[in-house]
């Protein structure tokens, strides 16, 4: 079964009949970002799920706006993951968001840092989801939001920033991202940059 269009409530039911479906990413684009949707271009909030097939155990990946996104979730009865925003404050819980019972998850203070640098990573190199390592890492976090995540996770990120095409660090890149997006508001990184320097590798961010 194709992933590609799931436009309309059948074709959404169709695919929960056939694939676990699991939200990995819940984002706002930046001014001028635009991403291929199953149902279209989108360029104001998006998901990411991942699929897993019932039978075949095979893993495809897809992107739907905000609108067809909730009705996915409602459709598995998935815990809601926190919208990353860049322009808005963000509020102190948030790290699988409201559950079903209307509770709300606290996040470790390590694990918001990560999240935050790790969505604004792949804002700047071009507003797509993440793979492979950073994606595991959110996983993590969404997964166990009140467990802080190992030091493992903050040193490979910080390794892939090291990788950054025009050789900016973190701090350098939201300072690009800011000349876009004048009222992105203000990121800091004291817990991940203590992580850094207890083992001790040079810091990225």
């Amino acid at each position: 079964m194709s992933l590609s269009n799931c436009r309309g409530s059948e074709a959404k039911k169709r695919i929960v009949d056939s694939y676990n479906i699991k939200p990995i990413v819940y984002i706002r684009l930046l001014a001028g970002q635009k991403i291929n949707g199953c149902c279209g271009p989108i360029t104001d909030k998006y998901y990411l799920f991942e699929a897993e097939h019932k039978e075949t155990k095979e893993i495809e990946n897809f992107s739907v706006g905000y609108d067809c996104g909730d009705q996915f979730l409602q459709l598995t009865g998935h815990t809601p993951i926190t919208l990353f925003n860049p322009f808005q404050a963000e509020s102190r819980q948030g790290g699988g968001g409201k559950g079903k019972k209307g509770d709300v998850t606290q996040i470790h203070p390590l694990n918001r840092e990560l999240k935050n640098a790790i969505h604004l990573l792949c804002s700047a190199w071009g507003g797509y989801a993440p793979k492979g390592s950073l994606r595991k890492y959110l996983e993590y976090i969404n997964d166990a939001p009140q467990r802080a995540t190992n030091s493992f996770a903050v040193i490979g990120f910080n390794n892939i920033v090291g990788k950054d095409a025009k050789n900016r660090n973190l701090s350098q890149i939201i300072s690009d991202l800011k000349a876009g997006n004048p009222t992105l508001r203000e990121f800091s990184f004291p817990h991940m940059e203590k992580v850094l320097v207890e083992e001790g590798e040079v810091s990225n961010l």
